[in-house]
């Protein structure tokens, strides 16, 4: 996966979240304040992040504190 997406930091390794759903989903998100990947659908609870990469870049601010574009 490292070599797949240098910018993900996390992945989610809860076995019930290894598969993707048969819906739309989001497998992006951010933890830690970096780039999170879950297969499953990073909305729902129960995720186990690990670290994954640990040279994928870390978000010098958090998302809430970049002002809001119209």
């Amino acid at each position: 996966m490292k070599q797949l997406a240098p910018l993900i930091r996390y992945r989610c390794d809860n076995p019930e979240h290894q598969r993707s759903t048969k819906t739309l989903s989001d497998t992006m998100t951010i933890h830690e304040r970096s780039w999170a990947f879950c297969p499953y659908n990073v909305r729902v609870e129960g995720h186990a992040w690990t670290l994954d990469n640990p040279t994928a870049p870390v978000l010098l601010r958090e998302l809430d504190d970049l002002p809001v574009h119209g």
